[in-house]
């Protein structure tokens, strides 16, 4: 009888113990739950309406981080969550967990349910909703694992959100089944029984204590490294709006998540709009190509970007900025740039200057090319009206003649226009060359002109006015240094800098470079003044109406090439300058496709319409293309053109038409054309050798351009290239392909 009073007390013994010792574990997670919830502030839900949220917004990942953060202080918990029922609307919403991100225990934001009463949400997370306050509920099982859940409300501004805890209760079924056993052990011991079951409470005391105290001091850490965020948020905040540098933060995906002030007003796009659009839209389009590469290089390898860009800003007008972008974690990017439109204004003002101040030594030696360039053509005309000279062909000198002035005035156009064109494969070899000719008609005849060129390729990247430009200056100072003569070498060389001689030229780099040298046997130049040769304004040459600004011109210009500028100068000895631009690989410019002769063409059963105010070039165009096999219609201007153009319809293959017509002109009439052919391609024909920056040819989606005056031959290669099946036609012809004007 008294075995079995005391195996029934301790068997009542182990089962008030353990429910004892659940009700403290609960009143625990309780007070867990509540302590968690109390460190949150409404700050951090300000923008986590229950709504589906990106996980690289920064809310979002910082209250993330902070859920993984607390999960881990306790190893019974298995992860925290959040809900928000939005009492207006009555459906309630999942925020976050603490899970890994991408494992499968993650939730993602978003998913909604009707409202609290919903079944599919547990009872204990229901009454929390309704009533305000904590609750708990369990033990439930799952694939996870079995375990108990609480539940307690957060601050917020609106609508209620709950905080829920999930602890693991494998430990905590070994901890009271432990519990249970000494009880029954202290009943079947009696004395030793019940001195074990003190000692066990006091253990557990203690224990809950410690877990209590270990908690406390992981919420104050917590606390106190939250507050040390906040505030390095806010330096940063108050940073970026004050800094006199536009700021941007991009994720991923190219779409732009933050802009101060300074960047706002850069761009002149307000905050909402900016954070809506890809970054790149923002630039010029024709810095778009090497954003695009500097973006993947940045994404794909973490290489840093710097470098002078284009924007277009909404209005149409354009900005000049002077940025760089780093990686600054995994999914975002940080750009900072400067606006430099002031400072790149007066560059283009300095620049036509130079060209006007320029054009003043030219204007001799075009004057005697032209001379030369009409003397052939008025010959010939007169020998056309008399009989024929046996062994002479008039015709021939009238094409030379008419050929040699067309290539004067496509050079003193585009020196007096300024237009640098775009970056494209160039032969220093034969930039060199035509610098030479113009040299010798302009230098006085005491200066010995010697060229050196380099025997092979000499291909690099450029633009062909501002490299002509920056030689012209080199040379204009080998004139200035030679008043009673001597000698003035241009020479090409290809060399290799390594790492050492890269040290010893500011602004220097390795690679491979193709070096253009201009070298006079003058004075030199005097030590002390070789330091300041460089800076803007500087001359010695006042008294000669110099103004300083050559070698800073070469210098600008060379570093916009990605290369670098080296002088080297003695004493009565002469001085070299030689430009380093970084060359074209070998193979790569020896693999250049030659163009088909356009002779081949054959235009059976195409209809061309050819449009020109000039009656003598449509009567060329005309007797050219019909020659060739092709429809020809002719119209005097843009008006008379889409009158014909809508006669023809859909059999009209080409058009091609002049930029300058009065009334309606070139780019009017391409415009007013679309809509009636949207499918037809269209050659612009001009007389200025390329197109400004400003000037709106972006849209037109033209086939091809040729340039005035064009022989038969350019204007065939420039119907080749419009027919080409890349442009929309099936092909210039039979045994034919498309060539580029």
């Amino acid at each position: 009888m008294a075995v079995a009073l005391i195996g029934a007390g301790g068997i009542l013994a182990g089962v008030l113990t353990g429910l004892s010792t659940h009700r403290q574990g609960i009143e625990e997670l309780l007070r867990r739950v509540r302590s968690m919830a109390a460190t949150f502030e409404a700050a951090d839900l300000r923008q986590l309406r229950g709504q589906t949220t990106e996980v690289t917004a920064n809310d979002y990942a910082r209250l993330k981080a902070r859920l993984r953060r607390v999960a881990v202080v306790d190893p019974d918990d298995r992860f925290l969550y959040i809900f928000h029922w939005e009492e207006a609307v009555d459906r309630v919403v999942f925020v976050a967990d603490s899970a890994e991100p991408g494992s499968k225990e993650e939730s993602k934001p978003g998913d909604e349910y009707r409202n609290y009463r919903d079944p599919r949400l547990s009872p204990g997370l229901r009454t929390v909703l309704r009533t305000g306050e904590p609750s708990w509920e369990g033990p439930e099982t799952d694939e996870f694992g079995t375990w108990y859940s609480a539940f307690a409300v957060l601050p917020a501004p609106a609508g209620r959100y709950v905080l829920g805890l999930d602890r693991d209760v494998a430990k905590w079924n070994e901890r009271i089944a432990v519990s249970s056993a000494l009880a029954c052990a202290l009943c079947w011991l009696v004395g030793g029984g019940l001195l074990l079951t003190y000692l066990h409470r006091l253990a557990s005391r203690h224990t809950i204590s410690t877990l209590q105290e270990l908690g406390r001091q992981r919420e104050e850490m917590d606390r106190r490294r939250l507050t040390e965020l906040e505030a390095e948020n806010r330096r940063y905040d108050l940073l970026a709006r004050t800094v006199p540098v536009a700021i941007l933060r991009v994720d991923h995906n190219g779409h732009c998540v933050f802009v101060n002030d300074e960047g706002r007003r850069i761009t002149q796009i307000e905050a909402t709009a900016i954070r809506n659009r890809r970054w790149l839209r923002i630039f010029d389009s024709a810095d778009r190509r090497a954003c695009r590469e500097a973006w993947r290089a940045l994404i794909r390898e973490g290489r840093p970007f710097s470098g002078g860009l284009r924007l277009r800003l909404p209005d149409g007008s354009a900005r000049w900025v002077f940025g760089s972008a780093v990686r600054e974690s995994p999914t975002t990017f940080v750009g900072a740039f400067v606006d430099r439109t002031g400072e790149k204004l007066t560059e283009m003002r300095l620049e036509q200057y130079q060209r006007f101040d320029a054009l003043g030594t030219l204007a001799g030696s075009i004057v005697l090319e032209m001379r030369n360039a009409l003397t052939p053509i008025l010959l010939g005309v007169e020998a056309l009206r008399r009989s024929p000279v046996p062994g002479r062909d008039p015709l021939f000198a009238i094409e030379s003649g008419a050929r040699l002035t067309s290539e004067i005035l496509q050079q003193l156009m585009a020196f007096t226009e300024g237009n640098p064109g775009t970056s494209e494969p160039l032969e220093i070899n034969t930039l060199l060359a035509d610098i030479e000719r113009t040299l010798r008609l302009t230098l006085p005849k005491q200066i010995q002109i010697v060229r050196v060129p380099l025997s092979g390729p000499s291909t690099a990247v450029g633009r062909r006015a501002h490299l002509q430009q920056a030689l012209f200056n080199l040379c204009m100072n080998a004139r200035d240094a030679l008043p009673t003569g001597g000698t003035l070498r241009l020479s090409v060389r290809r060399q290799t800098v390594d790492t050492a001689f890269a040290r010893t030229v500011p602004g220097a780099h390795p690679g491979e470079f193709i070096v253009a040298s201009v070298f006079d046997s003058g004075g030199g130049i005097p030590a002390g003044l070789q330091g300041k040769i460089f800076e803007p304004f500087f001359t010695t040459k006042a008294s000669l109406g110099r103004p300083g600004l050559g070698l800073a011109a070469v210098a600008r210009i060379t570093r916009s090439h990605g290369g670098f500028v080296s002088f080297y100068s003695e004493p009565n000895r002469g001085t070299e300058f030689s430009l380093y631009l970084p060359a074209i690989p070998t193979a790569a410019a020896a693999g250049e496709v030659p163009v088909a002769p356009s002779a081949k063409i054959d235009g059976r059963g195409r209809v061309v319409l050819f449009v020109d105010d000039e009656p003598l070039i449509r009567e060329a165009a005309e007797s050219v293309l019909t020659t060739h096999h092709f429809t020809v219609h002719l119209a005097a201007d843009g008006i008379d053109g889409l009158c014909r153009a809508a006669e023809i319809g859909e059999r009209l293959d080409l058009v091609i038409t002049d930029r300058q017509m009065p009334g309606m002109d070139g780019i009017e009439f391409i415009h007013a054309l679309r809509p009636l052919v949207p499918e037809t391609p269209v050659v612009l024909v001009s007389g200025r050798i390329g197109t400004s920056p400003e000037e709106p040819l972006t849209g037109l989606n033209l086939a091809a351009t040729i340039v005035k005056p064009f022989t038969s031959e350019s204007l065939l290669r420039g119907v080749a290239a419009a027919l080409s099946p890349g442009n929309g036609g099936s092909g210039p012809g039979p045994g034919t392909r498309s060539t580029p004007a």
